[in-house]
């Protein structure tokens, strides 16, 4: 985000981005993603990373100036701890403005959530001085309650964020309701739904529609509304019996003296036994006209009183699926992959023990479940890292939190065992489901997957501002949106003023949608103000110019090999194709077409 505001508004490649882009750098190793470093290493990353946030407030602020038609010093405040409910900027306040900007390259809409301290009343006006439905959410005492959290906010205001702008942003002014104010749209106050013990709960909106048990108050079933046009209205619903669990595995304790006594830790994850359940509450919800459901978690601090580690997990299960230990994870985010239970394609694979362990895999957005027996098929898809694997039939699992008591004697020398404000750190995040008979005849399943995966791990950035900094303006970075299998990768200033790198990726593999398919795209009329020239093509890695580069040519142990066509890859001087899952690199040279001081 913070490379793509220095390019639009003209700034140049200097310690406002390096900075945060180095912390990234190292941060990408596996010991800060996977937890497998010693805790001052930890400490190291956190410092590294606080000092990059830091030095990028600045030009996060020119870039909300430059989008909203402030003045380049007007201060908008980032809040990074908006994912536990507080903003110390918020409270004591009674109007203020949010400021939302979308770093993806089409229009999305986004439901806000801003830390509030009280359960009055609000309006929330957009920039077209229209009053928008708004809703004061209690928050649950365990975010509340949150070892560390200082704020006094005890509600959350949610709005709807509609079609903000590709690479541009809207702002919404926020104030206290005044009593007299009758002829505003204002906020309500969310409420709570009895409950009645023994009788099943329904929550529901126009596309999806759960039932809660009442016995254990937990999700028993889903339905889901088809669009398909050959349904009848009595067959519009699809139901499918649908549970969602909290479980635990309990971590092997060893000496590692040898591989049998290895201990579960930071490297390994080796469960003693199958995973067992956790008696908790759930936390679904259903947003309007939204056709998937919302698990978000919050995890921890993991008792260990006991002296036993545990590894947690949220697990789903489809109860009517077929799916013959058969599922799909997504390659780093890309290509879903191909995995079966208890078996590898190229070698055998011993199956005297492990029988966890050996069926997980890497989930970076998306995990795929296809049933065989004409139920469909389910996703979950995830807004970070996580294991995972399905050990049954319609069953999906994700690892979300572990606190180990053990090291497992690979390198790291101290147990997975992190501390913050004396107990046990805690986790909190969302998981989506999703069912393909949600599916329309304007996104497929595929394209539902792919557009939520990118919406979860892209979603926009918030900050906030006074009230004196509420415009008319509204603008985007491009001068039309991107085709919808299209994805902006990159978009940073490169070496010298007036030269930036831009990536751009098809997002979409083959055979996975109807929006698998080749599409061109036209550089030189890429921005809304900006003119592009001198486009040069680069290897991925923007290490050396494509015409420069040779590849070897392997020997082929096929007795014919077949030659391999040259593909489309650009239609004119400016305009590129893009197949599916392809990647391109260029850097180009820019021109403003307005008039701006770049400092």
């Amino acid at each position: 985000v913070v490379k793509q505001l220095a390019s639009l508004t003209g700034s140049p490649a200097d310690e406002s981005i390096k900075t945060l882009a180095e912390a990234l750098g190292v941060l990408q190793h596996h010991d800060a993603v996977a937890g497998t470093s010693k805790q001052h290493v930890a400490d190291d990353y956190y410092l590294m990373l606080t000092k990059g946030v830091d030095n990028a407030r600045g030009l996060l602020s020119k870039g909300f100036s430059y989008f909203t038609g402030n003045d380049e010093s007007t201060e908008f405040t980032y809040c990074p701890l908006l994912n536990i409910s507080s903003c110390s900027y918020l409270e004591g306040k009674t109007s203020f403005v949010v400021n939302v900007y979308n770093s993806i390259g089409r229009p999305k809409s986004f439901y806000v959530r801003v830390p509030v301290e009280e359960s009055t009343t609000y309006t929330v006006q957009d920039q077209q001085g229209n009053y928008l439905d708004s809703q004061v959410v209690p928050l649950p005492d365990q975010i509340v309650n949150l070892p560390g959290r200082t704020s006094t906010a005890n509600f959350d205001l949610v709005f709807y964020a509609q079609d903000i702008p590709a690479l541009g942003a809207l702002q919404y002014l926020v104030e206290v309701a005044a009593e007299e104010s009758t002829n505003k749209r204002s906020s309500i106050l969310s409420n709570i739904k009895e409950i009645i013990n023994g009788k099943d709960t329904v929550v529901e909106n126009k596309k999806v529609k759960l039932t809660l048990d009442g016995d254990t108050n937990k999700l028993k079933r889903i339905g889901i509304k088809r669009n398909h046009e050959s349904v009848t209205e009595q067959e519009s619903w699809a139901t499918f019996n649908f549970t969602q669990d909290y479980k635990w595995y309990k971590g092997m304790n060893g000496g590692n003296s040898n591989p049998d006594d290895r201990a579960s830790g930071a490297y390994i994850f080796r469960p003693d036994g199958y995973s067992q359940e956790i008696t908790d509450q759930v936390n679904a919800t259903v947003f309007e006209d939204k056709n998937y459901v919302e698990i978000e978690w919050l995890v921890g601090p993991i008792p260990v009183d006991d002296d036993v580690g545990k590894e947690i997990i949220n697990y789903f299960e489809f109860e009517e699926f077929i799916t013959n230990n058969t599922f799909y994870t997504d390659a780093n985010g890309r290509e879903l992959q191909k995995r079966i239970k208890d078996y590898r394609e190229t070698w055998d694979l011993p199956l005297d023990d492990e029988p966890v362990s050996r069926n997980y895999y890497p989930v970076t957005a998306q995990f795929v479940i296809n049933s065989v027996n004409g139920q469909g098929s389910a996703a979950v898809l995830n807004d970070r890292a996580q294991g995972g694997t399905s050990l049954g039939d319609g069953q999906i699992e994700l690892m979300v939190h572990r606190r180990l008591l053990h090291d497992d004697a690979f390198g790291v020398g101290e147990a997975l065992n992190e501390q913050a404000y004396g107990v046990g750190l805690v986790a909190r995040g969302r998981h989506l489901v999703l069912h393909s008979d949600s599916a329309t005849s304007d996104c497929d399943f595929g394209c539902q997957r792919r557009t939520l995966a990118e919406e979860i791990l892209l979603q926009p950035i918030i900050t906030f501002s006074d009230p004196s900094t509420f415009t008319t303006v509204t603008k985007s970075g491009l001068s039309a949106p991107l085709p919808d299998n299209i994805h902006l990768l990159t978009l940073e200033p490169w070496s010298s003023s007036g030269t930036w790198l831009l990536r751009l990726e098809n997002f979409y593999e083959v055979n996975e949608s109807s929006l698998s398919e080749s599409v061109d795209v036209d550089l030189e009329s890429l921005f809304s103000e900006w003119t592009v020239s001198n486009i040069r093509e680069l290897v991925l890695g923007a290490n050396a110019y494509k015409e420069d580069v040779v590849r070897l040519r392997w020997n082929s142990q096929s007795e014919v090999e077949e030659e391999k066509k040259e593909e489309k890859v650009k239609v004119s001087e400016a305009v590129y194709s893009f197949s599916p899952m392809q990647i391109r690199t260029f850097l180009i040279d820019v021109t403003s077409e307005i008039k701006r001081d770049i400092k």
